[in-house]
């Protein structure tokens, strides 16, 4: 439940409404899991130890909605947004569709930067700080 709260019940990444029991709960800083590689099967299996315990915390934990969670996967923050950013553009070259969406002006394309939910909630909550402080209304505890 503290996870889910830390976006008011949305997507730190996308900022879709998710329902408590859809959320995945996302590392920020990836808890990456060991694998064993088996020689007959030729496949890759899960050991289910972690690699960076130290990253398995509340404090390292966002919501996110399933396609955000399983898109991100151990990716950096920054990894992420890139590969997000970048999105349009392979779509554009790869689908005759979406080439289309974009001539009929289904689909626009625009050049700003990626900024997750979370991101968007902090600056808000920054704006409502330096207000409250300007004002003299409210001292911020420091």
């Amino acid at each position: 439940m503290t996870v889910y709260n830390k976006c008011n019940g949305h997507c730190a990444y996308c900022g879709e409404q998710i329902l408590i029991t859809e959320m995945h709960v996302d590392h920020v800083k990836a808890i990456r899991r060991k694998n064993k590689y088996n020689r007959k099967t030729k496949k890759w299996k899960r050991t289910g130890k972690v690699r960076c315990p130290q990253n398995d915390t509340i404090e390292n934990m966002l919501p996110a909605c399933a396609p955000c969670n399983l898109w991100k996967h151990s990716m950096t923050l920054e990894k992420f947004r890139k590969s997000v950013a970048t999105q349009a553009e392979k779509l554009y070259k790869k689908s005759p569709g979406v080439r289309l969406l974009f001539r009929f002006g289904v689909l626009e394309y625009n050049d700003d930067p990626v900024k997750f939910y979370f991101e968007n909630m902090l600056d808000n909550k920054l704006d409502v700080l330096k207000t409250v402080t300007l004002t003299g209304e409210a001292k911020v505890n420091q």
